[in-house]
């Protein structure tokens, strides 16, 4: 498979404990939200990091991205150390790694268009492009993502919360980016529209190669998109392993639980195996 897009090693995201009384040399101390994870991903691939709330994982996707500073341990993007690189040199790669954030309509700044928010990153990243050559690239993810042009000149809250998370992938797109990372993209929206999102991001990646972290709490969304899961319970990895392994024959007691939490699509078969599980 090569060298992979993104290594990560043992990294650590805490939050400074406050302490009692005041000394000038004490030690710092953190409560970790992120506790010691390493992993990798491959090129082309997917990898699903999914827990419950407060488990560490939109903290992880942060620090990965440099939204949040790390105390130790390394992020290697095509062999190069994102935490080493100045705010200069991150400035660089940042177009090469995009975020698609959890609430659809509150990562939009109302006062621009859907137009202007798309054309955004790449007056940032790209200022030579002429407005013509700009104004036609966002017309062309408008219409990757699902949405009509004539939708340009429209304004966030003029769109459902499906159309605004689909104006995010494509402002997350237009740089051209090689990672994507999804914190929790589909978390608020409806369960139809969830299906919707997925599936574009699915098709997404594989048209445009991408490789992918997708975070959320959902393991039945997770299980979907993924190529590989990781499980983060308390910030530290509790399982990772192929999705279908993960799914069907979870090693770790916590997977397990995870797994049985799912809902089955099947009335019958779900009051059963609630029934199943009260009687236990």
């Amino acid at each position: 498979m090569g060298t992979p897009i993104l290594q990560v090693q043992d990294l650590r995201v805490g939050y400074e404990e406050k302490k009692q009384g005041f000394s000038l040399f004490a030690p710092k101390s953190y409560n970790w939200a992120v506790n010691g994870v390493s992993f990798d991903l491959a090129h082309g691939e997917t990898l699903g990091i999914v827990g419950e709330s407060g488990c560490g994982k939109s903290t992880l996707a942060h620090a990965i991205t440099r939204l949040l500073p790390a105390q130790s341990g390394s992020v290697f993007y095509n062999g190069q150390d994102l935490l080493a690189l100045s705010a200069k040199q991150m400035l660089k790669v940042r177009s090469e790694i995009q975020m698609v954030f959890q609430d659809p309509l509150a990562s939009l700044n109302p006062r621009l268009t859907a137009g202007q928010i798309i054309a955004e990153p790449m007056k940032t990243h790209q200022p030579s492009a002429s407005r013509n050559d700009v104004k036609n690239r966002v017309g062309e993810l408008m219409e990757m993502v699902g949405l009509s042009r004539r939708m340009i000149n429209r304004y966030p809250h003029e769109f459902s919360g499906g159309q605004c998370q689909r104006i995010g992938i494509a402002r997350a797109l237009i740089t051209n980016p090689k990672l994507l990372v999804c914190d929790e993209p589909v978390s608020a929206l409806d369960v139809s529209v969830q299906a919707q999102v997925v599936n574009l991001l699915m098709d997404l990646k594989r048209e445009l190669g991408l490789s992918m972290l997708f975070i959320a709490h959902d393991l039945s969304v997770v299980k979907h998109i993924s190529d590989r899961i990781m499980v983060l319970k308390f910030g530290n990895i509790a399982e990772l392993g192929e999705a279908k392994q993960v799914i069907h024959q979870p090693n770790d007691a916590y997977t397990r639980e995870l797994v049985a939490a799912v809902p089955i699509p099947d009335p019958k078969a779900e009051r059963a195996r609630l029934a199943a599980r009260l009687t236990a």
